[in-house]
């Protein structure tokens, strides 16, 4: 129990010494991803259709 009491403390101290991001950098790295996701789901939908549509073209 004394071991796992030292790693939690040698834990606490680490998480210290982390440079935690600002909430704008939070903020435009989150809708940074919404807006990459939402264009590669769209990418995605397109790049479907098109292809099914060239299979029904070819039967």
């Amino acid at each position: 129990m004394e071991k796992f009491l030292e790693r939690v403390d040698s834990v606490k101290d680490e998480l210290r010494k982390v440079t935690w991001p600002k909430w704008q950098e939070i903020k435009s790295s989150t809708l940074l991803v919404i807006v990459f996701s939402i264009f590669v789901a769209l990418f995605l939908s397109a790049f479907g259709v098109i292809f099914n549509k060239l299979i029904e073209f070819i039967k």
